[in-house]
This record gives structure tokens, C-alpha cells and sequence, in this order.
């Protein structure tokens, strides 16, 4: 049996390891805020979610991609992933316009058996201060940390300037309070005024 003082020193150093992941996993979150002008709102009843890494292909037909950043309601019903893609650095290459990444996205990645997608009307994108954003179920057969087996998203996009994805991960306990959560959360990431754009990389020559 372990001494209660061994056992609070292995506490300590779990803590501390812990928190130096959340700690890096919230300075590469903020630096993608900055890169596509977007500003977060911490939803309340809802707590870091601390895990390691969380590289995730989510659908069938799948792009992988990276949660920069989880958060988890206090009843452990709904966990909440951040994705950010700095859209400015793809407009130097000829042939592609990254402004209509977010309706190819959704296209792709959407479940039309479930519910068709949902784009916002002009008073919800001028709330996130977006020039385009569209809802849609996800189509999903990859179960999240073997809890989360449906997921909604929304993608909120600024022209030239970058996207931002919030994944609501969900199953069926929780189904019936997902859509109250997105309209109580939608308001957390929202775009700031294009005068504010500063981004550190990708700059504009």
C-alpha cells in the first residue's frame, strides 16, 4: 500500500503534467484565434477537457482533423471541439478560392439523412459578425473517446480572413438537449472587426 505521502507527490505530479498539456493545448488554441480574427466566450457550465492529443477523422468519407481545443459540460453530457483553418494563406495559389471552403466542408461532410444543412439568416451572421455560416449533423462512425457517437456542426466563415468549426459532440442521453446547447452556446465564437485582423503569420505582403 502506498504512503499517503508518495501518494500525494504521484497527485502533484499527475496535476502539474496535466496542466502543462491544457496550458499548451490553450496557447496553440489562442495563436489560431489570432490567425483567423476570431474571438472565444468560455459557455458557462462548461470546463477544460484535458486530454493529450485529439487528432480525430470524424466522417466516413473524412478529412482528419485536429481539435485544438475541448471543453465538456459539468454533466459530462456534450463535449465541445475547436477546429481553425487561417483561410489567407491559401490566396497566393492560383485556382483555388478558400472563401468557398465552407460550403465544400459541409457538402462533404454532412449526414442529409438526418437533417438537411442549415445556413444562417442575416441576423444570426451579423451576431458572430460572419459572412457565411452553415449547421448540419455530422456523418459520423468514429465514436469519441468511446462516449460521443453524434456530433452537430457549425462553421462560421470570414472571407479572406479564416473559418472557424465547433464540433458538438454528443450521444443518445444527451440528444434531446443538443440543439438548445448550440442556440445557448452560438454566440461563444464570433469574428472581430476586420480592422483588428493582425495575424502573425501569413501576412499579406
Amino acid at each position: 500500500m502506498k504512503s499517503p505521502l508518495l501518494q500525494k507527490v504521484i497527485f502533484i505530479i499527475i496535476f502539474l503534467v496535466l496542466n502543462q498539456t491544457v496550458q499548451a493545448q490553450k496557447k496553440t488554441f489562442d495563436s489560431y484565434l489570432t490567425e483567423t480574427n476570431l474571438a472565444y466566450s468560455a459557455p458557462k457550465g462548461y470546463i477544460e477537457f484535458e486530454v493529450d492529443k485529439y487528432p480525430y477523422v470524424p466522417v466516413k468519407r473524412g478529412y482528419s482533423s485536429i481539435l485544438w481545443y475541448l471543453i465538456q459540460n459539468q454533466s459530462e453530457e456534450i463535449l465541445i471541439g475547436f477546429t481553425f483553418i487561417p483561410i489567407r494563406q491559401y490566396l497566393s495559389y492560383k485556382g483555388i478560392d478558400p472563401n468557398v471552403n465552407l460550403k465544400n466542408t459541409a457538402l462533404h461532410e454532412a449526414d442529409t439523412t438526418k437533417s438537411k444543412l442549415y445556413y444562417y439568416n442575416s441576423k444570426e451572421l451579423k451576431s458572430i459578425n460572419a459572412m457565411q455560416a452553415v449547421k448540419y449533423d455530422l456523418d459520423m462512425d468514429t465514436t469519441l473517446f468511446e462516449k460521443y457517437d453524434k456530433c452537430k456542426v457549425v462553421i462560421m466563415q470570414r472571407d479572406n480572413i479564416g473559418d472557424g468549426f465547433i464540433y458538438y459532440f454528443y450521444n443518445d442521453k444527451s440528444e434531446g438537449k443538443i440543439d438548445k446547447e448550440i442556440k445557448n452556446t452560438s454566440n461563444m465564437l464570433k469574428f472581430l472587426p476586420d480592422s483588428q485582423f493582425n495575424p502573425l503569420i501569413y501576412k499579406k505582403d
